[in-house]
C-alpha cells in the first residue's frame, strides 16, 4: 500500500505546482481549499486498500520470506487439499483468500491513474511556461534568453566596431 500511497502523493504534488505555477493561486487559497485534498486522497486509497486486503484475507506469504496482498495463498503443502482444508501440523487453511479480479483490477487501475495525471499536469505546465517565455520574449527580456551567449547590449557594441 506503500507504493500506491507514493504514486498518488506524486500525482497531488503535480497539482499542487499546477496550481500554484499555472492558476496562479495563492498560498492561502491552496493550503485552505485544495491541500486537504491533497493529503486526504492518498492517505485514504491507501487505507481503504489496506482494510479491503485485510477482510479479504488477500495478505499472504510470496514465498520469499515476506508478506504482500496476493489474492489466493495455494502453497505447496496444499497441493492435493480442497480450497478452506487446513493440513495437519499448518493453521492457515489452504486456498485462503479472495477477490482475485477486485484485487487484479484495482491494481491495474491503481497504477495506471498516476501515470496519466503526472504526464497530463507537466504537459500543461510545460506548455503554460513556454507560452509565457514567448510572451515575455515578445517585450525584449533578452535575460530569459541565454542561448545566443550575448545580451542586446554586446551585440550593439559588436555591430557599431564593425562600421569602423
Amino acid at each position: 500500500m506503500g507504493m500506491m500511497m507514493t504514486l498518488f502523493y506524486s500525482c497531488s504534488l503535480n497539482i499542487y505546482y499546477l496550481t500554484l505555477i499555472k492558476y496562479n493561486k495563492s498560498n492561502m487559497y491552496i493550503r485552505k481549499k485544495i491541500e486537504p485534498f491533497l493529503h486526504a486522497v492518498p492517505i485514504s486509497l491507501a487505507v481503504i486498500a489496506g482494510i479491503i486486503g485485510l477482510v479479504n484475507n488477500s495478505y499472504n506469504d510470496v514465498g520469499a520470506g515476506d508478506c504482500a496482498t496476493t489474492p489466493i495463498y495455494n502453497p505447496p503443502h496444499c497441493l492435493g487439499y480442497e480450497d478452506g482444508e487446513v493440513r495437519e501440523g499448518f493453521t492457515i487453511p489452504c486456498g485462503r483468500g479472495q477477490g482475485e479480479k477486485l484485487h487484479t483490477i484495482g491494481g491495474i487501475v491503481a497504477m495506471m491513474i498516476p501515470p496519466v495525471v503526472i504526464g497530463v499536469s507537466l504537459g500543461m505546465l510545460y506548455r503554460h511556461v513556454s507560452n509565457q517565455e514567448k510572451i515575455i520574449s515578445r517585450y525584449g527580456a533578452g535575460s530569459l534568453n541565454t542561448s545566443s551567449g550575448q545580451s542586446s547590449s554586446d551585440q550593439n557594441r559588436d555591430r557599431s566596431y564593425s562600421r569602423a
